[in-house]
């Protein structure tokens, strides 16, 4: 779930950033968030691909004809190097423009039992927590561990009476996750389909259930 575009800018002396990956680790168990160091970055890169797997196939003649927008292609290249260079490439450019768009944003693994199964990217805005970037590593899809983890995120805005903003690409099945917690289409753009959910207010204290 790539999200590219720029944000405002925090405001200067924004802090909390690091209070906030400790209370989001504390409220997903058994999964964890380690951030992201230059020591990972290999590993970042290898969760990145496995995100794209499913491109491969359509991509593939693209990279045979250099028609991809990577590295030129090279005809004595095997399709594994060539769709290597692409990742490297592609990869190496979506962190710079995070890194340039969304300063002091949390760039953090997903671990469970501290290996790291996935990314959690998130960006502490001035009225909002925008979710930059979800991927899980195929073999523990399909475990709530995506909903577990956006639902925390959900919960730490509401905390803030902060809104939480994203890019969805249309045909990415996690968009049915996205419907049934609240986010709402804002914005078509192409590829992505932007959306937000507001700030939820707190439930009174002492009020009783609600009758359906």
């Amino acid at each position: 779930m790539p999200d590219d575009r720029p944000a405002s800018p925090a405001p200067p002396g924004a802090t909390g950033a690091a209070d906030r990956r400790a209370a989001l680790g504390a409220a997903i168990a058994p999964l964890g968030l380690a951030p992201l160091t230059a020591a990972g970055m290999a590993r970042m890169r290898a969760i990145y691909e496995a995100g794209r797997a499913e491109d491969r196939a359509a991509m593939a003649p693209l990279l045979a004809a250099g028609l991809a927008g990577g590295p030129a292609a090279d005809p004595t290249d095997d399709p594994n190097a060539a769709w290597a260079r692409f990742i490297d490439q592609q990869f190496t450019a979506q962190h710079r423009a995070y890194t340039d768009s969304y300063p002091g944003a949390r760039l953090d693994f997903v671990t469970l039992a501290g290996a790291p199964i996935g990314r959690f990217y998130v960006w502490d805005g001035p009225a909002e927590l925008r979710l930059m970037d979800l991927i899980l590593l195929p073999a523990v899809r399909g475990r709530g561990y995506g909903r577990r983890l956006v639902t925390a995120l959900c919960a730490q805005a509401d905390a803030e009476a902060r809104t939480v903003s994203l890019h969805v690409e249309h045909r990415n099945p996690i968009r049915a996750l996205y419907d049934r917690l609240g986010f709402q289409p804002v914005a078509d753009r192409g590829v992505y389909l932007y959306m937000e959910r507001p700030a939820r207010p707190a439930p009174t204290a002492g009020a009783g259930p609600v009758s359906s």
